[in-house]
């Protein structure tokens, strides 16, 4: 029996049943793969290639080690937590605990990512979670040199509204600056008030244009 590949850009392959085949994409993104079982008990099957995930662990996505693994607050506190998920068991707690509310966030660096990204298209994706009405989720991400230095003006890449007591996915697209070998990753949420408190979790940042159904953790994304 034969089976029959499509990699959904135009390229294919035909191999005998049950020898491995790989593939590797021009343009990050996702992908439909179809396998097609070519004569005795013939039949079909269609899987999604994803580009990874670029964050360097699971525990950076979705806390599920209880580990903060490079999160930290600015003007505000961090904490992983089992109180509530997006995801799995665990998400990040951010309590809200400075003199300047409207600045707290929380965030975490990648400076090695494992891929050029240098001017290349990344979306970003995030879910918060938020006890209160009136509060609007932002992802604002700022490009990082090979020292690990910012540079340029950080970009706020959504206002979105977030309803009070359910997850709220944010997700946007950036194509990064040139000379960017990482970025800082900041999840705000506005209009709070020292004590108040946020829950993220779910977080991805991706090559190419990436649908928010299709967030990954890190080990599950091919390297």
């Amino acid at each position: 029996m034969t089976v029959a590949w499509d990699f959904g850009d135009g390229t294919t392959a035909a191999e005998p049943f049950g020898v491995a085949v790989s593939h590797s994409y021009v343009e990050p993104g996702d992908h439909t793969v179809t396998a097609e079982a070519i004569g005795h008990n013939a039949g079909a099957a269609t899987v999604t290639a994803r580009s990874r995930n670029l964050l360097v662990s699971d525990d950076q996505a979705s806390f599920e080690g209880a580990a903060l693994a490079g999160w930290t607050g600015n003007n505000a506190t961090v904490a992983v937590t089992d109180e509530r998920a997006a995801h799995g068991q665990y998400s990040l707690l951010v309590t809200i605990t400075g003199a300047s509310p409207a600045s707290a966030d929380a965030r975490v660096s990648v400076t090695n990512p494992g891929v050029d990204i240098d001017g290349r298209l990344l979306t970003f994706i995030a879910s918060l979670w938020v006890p209160y009405a009136g509060r609007s989720g932002r992802l604002t991400v700022g490009y990082l040199d090979a020292t690990g230095t910012q540079f340029g003006s950080a970009q706020q890449l959504t206002n979105q509204t977030l309803a009070a007591n359910q997850w709220t996915q944010l997700r946007a697209d950036l194509v990064m600056r040139e000379g960017s070998v990482g970025f800082l990753l900041r999840l705000v949420v506005a209009g709070g008030v020292t004590g108040d408190l946020f829950y993220a979790d779910r977080v991805g940042v991706f090559l190419g244009a990436v649908q928010s159904p299709d967030w990954a953790l890190p080990s599950a994304t091919p390297a």
